[in-house]
């Protein structure tokens, strides 16, 4: 089978060739034991099941660009590293944006269900390169103790459980945390490590008054840079219950109109959140969001606002939150932060409207909102940076059927994409062709429209070219294209001899297209209209 460069080619090609290994597993070589039931099963994974960095069956497959599949975690980690390229093939990524690969996971689900194999899990973070030891985690601040608080309910009526659970406290984090580097990872220091996050989640609980903001507020600047370049850090902030802490303290700055402590709080919860999915999800579940959408709804300023934006950027990565997120009325708010944010702002916001158009349930609030018109707008600008995200997104919301009526009555939308076509990267042609693909299906009339904006010598130059994929939807349009002037010929040609006849029974024989033509007494035919656009080359008639 040749490669390809399309992720969805490639995953619809990867099913094809995993069909034969569900329901004929491989053979026994090592036994893999069940971590909760003991049980050892007599087979062995299909080695594409098994992620290349971590060994394991994969419990949350991605796709990256160079084709090749991997455990979200691991991937994420390894890119975090700093690695730019692949670590199977070491060929270097176009970009770092991992795509999930349902169909493996599918395959895998089933594969496990049909021989009673344990369902993957997702491995544990790697630890430190610095030693680290397994230690005794006592006196954690629970997540009851700091969900966001009504507010008649007095701050200080937060409370401390004890739990005893062991914890891996990688060295690292104990010297983030202004430990003396000189001591040994012990019970006592990684004892210290927690004392310490606990320390902070008491401090964000206290009452709001002004002598203890101070105090806070270094709280708060203290997690948000322990966090920022450091997953370890990030992974024992979370499960020391500071996550409910920050939104609890970001409430309280919320209603006390304190700019400095929302916006730090909001850079807190960005950089807890930064390639960790529990985290992810952990700040949708305290109920962040709301407080969120109230600080995007108020007079805040605008550098609270983005801030408030990024978060929002960070949490919509993960699959799970699309769904909450979509329809928790943050989609019109980025729309109009489109017009007014700074350049950093509309990137962040535009990204989130990607990420949340990925899930088909949102499509429907997109386009209500006006992401089509913004997406045009956008696009005239000619930024760069944002014109890959605009046509993506506008791809996505080709599965929705009221998108095609929505491009074709925006006023000059199908001609900024023959623009982008022409002069476009790679990947934007082989999106805007896949749109134009769909609009041709649509009907009659959605081709013509496109014939008008001379997409013919982009099209001929794209089926030559072009990637793979690029190269056989350009063939497919540009077939689409034959028959239909064809079909536009010969009824052109049915008009004319019934104008020349002067028939008065002569539009009762022609259809709603005839009729149309008819009524417009075309003179030059359809088949002039591609040439509409003036272009610097010859092409091949089609």
């Amino acid at each position: 089978m040749g490669s390809q460069t399309s992720t969805s080619e490639q995953d619809s090609d990867f099913s094809s060739e995993l069909c034969f290994l569900e329901f004929h597993p491989r053979g026994a070589a090592i036994g893999t034991k069940d971590s909760v039931s003991g049980s050892c099963h007599p087979l062995t994974p299909p080695q594409e099941f098994v992620c290349p960095i971590s060994l394991q069956i994969m419990s949350d497959p991605v796709i990256i660009s160079s084709g090749q599949t991997y455990e979200r975690v691991c991937i994420e980690k390894w890119f975090e590293e700093g690695h730019d390229t692949c670590p199977k093939t070491q060929q270097k990524l176009t970009h770092l944006v991992v795509t999930p690969n349902y169909c493996v996971k599918g395959l895998i689900t089933s594969w496990c269900e049909r021989y009673s194999f344990p369902l993957p899990r997702a491995p544990s973070p790697m630890p430190s390169p610095i030693t680290s030891s397994v230690v005794a985690f006592s006196e954690c601040v629970t997540e009851k103790a700091y969900l966001p608080h009504s507010d008649s309910t007095p701050l200080s009526s937060c409370e401390v459980a004890t739990i005893g659970s062991p914890r891996f406290v990688p060295d690292g984090v104990i010297k983030r945390l202004g430990m003396q580097n000189g001591f040994p990872v012990s019970h006592r220091t990684s004892g210290s490590v927690m004392n310490t996050l606990n320390d902070y989640a008491k401090v964000l609980c206290r009452s709001p008054k002004p002598s203890f903001r101070c105090e806070q507020l270094k709280a708060v600047e203290d997690i948000r840079r322990l966090c920022r370049d450091n997953s370890d850090t990030r992974i024992y902030i979370g499960d020391a219950g500071l996550i409910p802490a920050l939104v609890h303290f970001l409430n309280v700055a919320f209603r006390f109109d304190d700019d400095d402590a929302m916006e730090i709080s909001c850079l807190a919860l960005l950089n807890v959140a930064i390639n960790n999915c529990r985290n992810k999800a952990e700040i949708v579940n305290v109920g962040a969001v709301s407080l969120l959408l109230k600080i995007l709804g108020s007079e805040a300023p605008l550098s609270v606002r983005e801030a408030a934006i990024a978060v929002f950027l960070t949490v919509s990565c993960l699959d799970e939150n699309k769904p909450t997120l979509g329809s928790s009325g943050v989609i019109p708010h980025l729309i109009s932060h489109l017009d007014s944010g700074t350049a950093r702002g509309v990137k962040d916001a535009l990204t989130t409207l990607f990420n949340l158009s990925i899930f088909p349930g949102n499509h429907a609030c997109l386009l209500k909102e006006g992401m089509i018109q913004k997406i045009n707008k956008l696009l005239t600008l000619g930024d760069l940076e944002l014109t890959e995200k605009c046509i993506t997104i506008l791809h996505n919301l080709m599965l929705l059927e009221e998108t095609h009526r929505v491009i074709a009555e925006t006023d000059g939308c199908l001609s900024v994409l023959a623009d982008v076509f022409d002069t476009g990267t790679p990947k934007e042609k082989d999106l805007i062709v896949g749109i134009f693909l769909t609009l041709s299906k649509a009907g009659a009339d959605y081709t013509r429209l496109m014939l008008n904006e001379g997409v013919i010598p982009s099209l001929v130059m794209l089926s030559v070219n072009g990637t793979m994929r690029g190269r056989e939807k350009a063939q497919k349009l540009l077939q689409h294209f034959r028959e239909q002037r064809q079909k536009d010929t010969v009824l052109h040609d049915v008009v004319e001899v019934l104008c020349s006849s002067k028939s008065s029974k002569a539009e009762d024989l022609l259809g709603k297209s005839a009729k149309a033509l008819l009524r417009k007494k075309t003179g030059t035919g359809l088949s002039l209209a591609i040439f509409r656009k003036s272009k610097s080359f010859s092409f091949p008639r089609c």
